[in-house]
């Protein structure tokens, strides 16, 4: 039965994993990807595509509404500076 128990604490860490990873870290993982684009200038790409309600989709709105109000400031900036020569 010993064994039965360890096999059986394996699986659940093995599942846990699985499910950390596609729950947590690669959400994680595509936000920085997203904002690194975006610490590049690539404003004018797609926003992510955020469901939910918890803090990780919270944090993908936080970084689409970041997205474009950096894009709304450079508009206005360009606006101000003029046609470049």
């Amino acid at each position: 039965t010993n064994m039965l128990r360890q096999a059986s604490a394996t699986v659940v860490g093995v599942v846990m994993n699985v499910l950390l990873s596609r729950l947590v870290i690669r959400p994680i993982e595509g936000m920085a990807r997203h904002a690194e684009e975006l610490s590049q200038g690539k404003l004018a790409g797609a926003e992510l595509k955020v469901r939910g309600s918890d803090e990780l989709a919270q944090l993908g709105r936080s970084i689409n509404l970041m997205q474009r109000s950096l894009g709304s400031a450079m508009d206005m900036l360009n606006e101000t500076l003029g046609p470049r020569r």
